[in-house]
């Protein structure tokens, strides 16, 4: 009879379960196919026993098939590294020092030839966050670009807990300057030719797509949930269907974008690097001359009622609302502009932290430009005056105690996004995706590499 044919995968550890008779598996989780290497032991021959029977031919016989099962069993061997998905690495510390490939798996052979191609991480994309497989643990969606000939582009998600690829969409044309969104366990994006597209995050495919006949400048959240509020470059909202793409006029407003366009316009003071639904202004008056004057005031002075030029020690440049204190990011003052943090309780400095953790003149000058929230702390990024190596520190948003410190991986460099949830933090790097544990700040994977 066949016996049980058990292996694991070589690239991510899950078991597989090749079907009877094949010498092939594709694994249920990271959709790498491997060869499963089959022996099939071929009895030995018994000797003819005589009628009285001979022990030493019978033991002869007996040890001869032994030896054979045994060499069968034995020839069950690994004969493919393990490893990370490709374009994906997991080192366990920040040391410069190479990562340990992972045990081959027995009776498995990679296949090198099916193996997912290497990417790098698009730098015009601001990663999305959000749990798509319900483990607890937030995921994160970015564009990617193949490193192959064609160097097609596509929407990617890749898992928090590891960092291997979930799902990928097929290849896309129209990709610059779209807005994007995850709404649930969906990517929605409209390009600048105002065709709206909806993207599932389970396996990439596309959903349904629909012409705007305008552009897109923000997707709002609906009193319903499975609609989207579109807002237009024509000063129209209208209301997507989320499972159908049906599209109708609404006069639902606009009022807390989940996403929005590029337009940078002097009259919106929010601060869209806050976490979604949070209060936050970026701080400081604006005046307009030009086809149409007028002057914007300060709205961290109207709105937050604080004045951030007159504070102790500290020059806020915005404010994010957090319960009924408000966060702030600014520079020290009198003396250099080292990038620090405050917490600013009725009106008055709660505390103040400078982000450098030895010598604050060794930072670049100027206020954090990344930052998030995890569970209880403010998370962000400065970079080294000295070798222009980035450093990603947390406090604790209650007292401004100083819960970690990390140096990234050196070669990183060329930060453009930061984003958080309650336990991870993903820094968007030259053509990478950083991702941290947001509790002690140790690095969980890197996704994507130069080409």
């Amino acid at each position: 009879m066949n016996r049980i044919v058990s292996a694991n995968c070589p690239r991510c550890g899950a078991q597989l379960q090749p079907a009877p008779g094949s010498d092939q598996a594709t694994c249920q989780y990271c959709g790498t196919t491997s060869f499963v290497q089959r022996h099939h032991p071929v009895a030995a021959p018994l000797a003819p026993a005589s009628r009285k029977g001979n022990p030493a031919l019978l033991l002869a016989a007996l040890g001869l098939a032994t030896a054979v099962f045994l060499g069968a069993i034995v020839a069950v061997v690994a004969l493919a590294r393990g490893g990370a998905s490709a374009g994906v690495s997991a080192p366990s510390s920040f040391s410069n020092a190479p990562v340990a490939e992972a045990p081959a798996a027995a009776g498995v052979v990679a296949a090198e030839s099916i193996r997912a191609p290497a990417i790098e991480i698009l730098e015009d994309f601001t990663p999305l966050v959000a749990d798509l497989d319900s483990d607890g643990t937030a995921d994160v969606v970015a564009a990617i670009a193949s490193i192959d000939a064609d160097r097609s582009q596509h929407y990617a998600a890749f898992s928090g807990r590891d960092g291997h690829e979930l799902s990928r969409t097929p290849a896309l044309t129209d990709r610059n300057g779209a807005v994007a969104a995850v709404v649930g366990r969906r990517l929605v994006s409209a390009s600048r030719a105002g065709q709206l597209t909806s993207y599932g995050l389970a396996d990439g495919s596309q959903q349904w797509t629909t012409a705007l006949g305008a552009r897109a400048t923000a997707f709002c959240g609906a009193k319903n949930s499975e609609t989207l509020v579109v807002a237009t470059d024509e000063r129209r909202q209208l209301a997507i269907d989320l499972t159908t793409g049906r599209q109708s006029p609404t006069k639902e407003p606009c009022t807390l974008p989940i996403t929005r366009g590029g337009n940078d316009d002097p009259r919106d003071r929010h601060d869209y690097d806050a976490p979604q639904g949070t209060e936050s202004y970026r701080c400081g008056g604006v005046t307009v001359m030009g086809s149409a004057n007028y002057t914007v005031p300060d709205q961290c002075l109207v709105r937050a009622h604080i004045d951030t030029d007159r504070l102790d020690g500290f020059i806020g440049h915005r404010l994010w609302k957090i319960e009924q204190n408000w966060l702030a990011f600014g520079i020290r003052q009198p003396g250099a502009r080292v990038p620090m943090v405050a917490l600013i309780s009725r009106g008055k400095l709660a505390w103040k932290a400078a982000l450098p953790l030895d010598n604050p003149l060794q930072a670049q000058e100027g206020s954090p430009r990344f930052a998030g929230l995890a569970t209880g702390s403010i998370v962000a990024v400065y970079v080294s005056d000295k070798d222009r190596r980035p450093f990603v520190t947390a406090f604790s948003v209650a007292d401004g105690t100083r819960r970690w410190h990390v140096a990234l991986p050196e070669g990183t460099k060329n930060i453009s996004s930061l984003a958080t949830s309650p336990n991870r933090v993903f820094i968007r790097a030259e053509k990478q995706l950083v991702l941290l544990d947001a509790s002690n700040g140790q690095l969980v994977a890197l996704v994507g590499r130069e080409s």
